[in-house]
C-alpha cells in the first residue's frame, strides 16, 4: 500500500471525524462498543458484511466503492 492511499478503517474514522461523530455516538447507533468502533478503525476488527453496510450508510459512504 502506497502513502496516498487510505485503508478501510483511515477511511471511516476521516469519515467519522469529518462529520463531527464521536465513538460513542457511532457505537450507539451501531449497536457496538466504542472500543469495537476503534478497532475497526485501527484494523484490528474486520466488520461483517452487514456492519460495513450500516457504517457506510450513517457515515455517507457507498460501501461497494470501498471494496
Amino acid at each position: 500500500m502506497s502513502l496516498l492511499e487510505d485503508n478501510l478503517g483511515d477511511i471511516l474514522q476521516k469519515a467519522r471525524t469529518g462529520k463531527g461523530i464521536t465513538l460513542a455516538a457511532l457505537a450507539k447507533v451501531m449497536g457496538l462498543s466504542p472500543a469495537q468502533i476503534d478497532q475497526i478503525e485501527d484494523g484490528t476488527l474486520i466488520p461483517s458484511p452487514d456492519q460495513l453496510q450500516s457504517l457506510t450508510e450513517h457515515l455517507g459512504l457507498h460501501a461497494q466503492k470501498l471494496l
